[in-house]
Formats: C-alpha cells, structure tokens, sequence
C-alpha cells in the first residue's frame, strides 16, 4: 500500500488498499470484497481521505515516506548522533538507538511503539520520536508542515542509515544534511465507508493497547453484533462486562 501510494505522488491518483496483513490502517477491504469495491470505484461510489507524505532531499537524492523515515545504525547495536535544526535554527541533537520522523498516517507504527504520539490523518504535522534516548532531546516534539526540518550526522561516529518506509536508503553523511517537509495532500486513498473504517481503525488501535474500557470496545462492534450479544447475555444471564 505504502509503495502503490509513493508511485502515485506525483500524479495523485485514487489508491484501493486490500488487506493482506494483520493491522493495515491504511487498508479497508477483504480480498473477497475486491470486486464489488471496484465496481463502486469504477462507478464513481467512494470518497478519498487524503494523506500527506515526507519529502525528503539529501544532496542530490530525494524521497518521499507516507510512514517514516529511520535514522539508525547501520551496524547491529550502534547508536546515532543527529543534530536536528528546524528553518536553519539549532532546535537541539540526540544520541539514541534510532531517530523517528513520522507523518500522522505512520504515527501508529514505528513511532506508537517508540513511546510517540498518536497523531490525527487530518493533522498536518510531523513528529520526531527517538528511540531510546541515551542524552539530548529525549521526548516526542511535533512540528507543522511549514517548518523545514533539518537532520546533521557528526563525525564521531559510522553514519547512520536512512530508512524511507521501512526501505534502507542511503546512508546519512555529516557533509550532506538531510532535509525534510511534509508534503499535506501527497496521497488519494479510497474509501467506500468511512464510518466503517474509523471504526475498524479504532478497535484496532485498541488492540495496540490504547485505554478503552469494555463498554466502550463494545460500542464498536457493529449493531447486529451487539444485539446478537445482548441476545446471548439474556440468555445465558451473562454479566455486562
């Protein structure tokens, strides 16, 4: 999904997400409803959530990132030193296992895991998350699309590696800074029911262990579902949680 999104960028076109895997925020169809969902979007029957992606530029070299984008070790154990500068001012540096820059749509991803915040896809921010901070800034900032975030390698140490959606791309050398912006608006993804799909989002960020509580899992299950279950309960005098 994340490559089929990057080959669209710069012709936005609308993208269909079938879930293949687990999790898949992204995502809103089962294989088996593959054909029906094609011919709502050849019939024009959808709606397109927009998504923005990380535009990034070192030297000559330049790509984008609808996830993240990993400053990490290149070799097993290493850590990283970065200096982080926002409009060409010192913002401050890190020494960390891996360094996080994020769009909200990656928010739940790497970033969720490494301690970050989960960011609205309607914000237009990016967030820049260490991993496992040894010195210098050690928690999440967020910063709008307007500001340009600079990253700087030392010499101190090997340099790192960039990762573009989980992709090694090139390593971070300290005489070639590496720019990067949030591009709002970069991606088109189907939707053919939104309230659907929220609500299948939620349940799965549930399960990535965000705090909702047993009535409110059950406000997300489908009515015909929780009727059922009301049913069930009268029965077999089930207790309510």
């Amino acid at each position: 999904m994340l490559g089929a999104m990057r080959l669209a960028v710069e012709r936005p076109v609308p993208v269909l997400g079938v879930n293949y895997g687990n999790v898949g925020f992204l995502v809103e169809i089962a294989p088996a409803e593959l054909v029906g969902a094609i011919e709502r979007v050849h019939a024009g029957d959808f709606e397109v959530e927009p998504h923005s992606c990380i535009a990034l530029a070192e030297g000559d070299a330049a790509a984008v990132a609808f996830n993240d984008v990993v400053v990490g070790g290149a070799e097993p154990g290493a850590t990283v030193e970065v200096d982080l500068l926002v409009d060409g001012a010192q913002f401050g540096y890190y020494r960390c296992d891996a360094l996080i820059l994020s769009t909200p749509t990656g928010s739940t991803a790497y970033n969720y895991a490494a301690g970050g915040p989960v960011i609205s896809p309607a914000a237009e921010v990016l967030a820049v998350t260490p991993v496992a901070s040894m010195s210098g800034v050690s928690r999440s900032i967020v910063l709008p699309a307007r500001d340009v975030v600079t990253l700087r390698g030392t010499t101190r140490s090997a340099p790192p590696m960039l990762r573009v959606d989980g992709n090694a791309w090139r390593p971070l050398e300290p005489a070639t800074p590496l720019t990067a912006t949030l591009r709002p608006d970069a991606a088109q993804v189907v939707r053919l029911d939104p309230g659907r799909h929220a609500r299948r989002s939620r349940v799965k960020l549930s399960l990535l262990d965000l705090p909702l509580r047993p009535e409110q899992m059950a406000e997300l299950l489908p009515t015909d579902m929780r009727e059922d279950l009301a049913r069930l309960r009268e029965r077999r005098q089930l207790p309510e949680h």
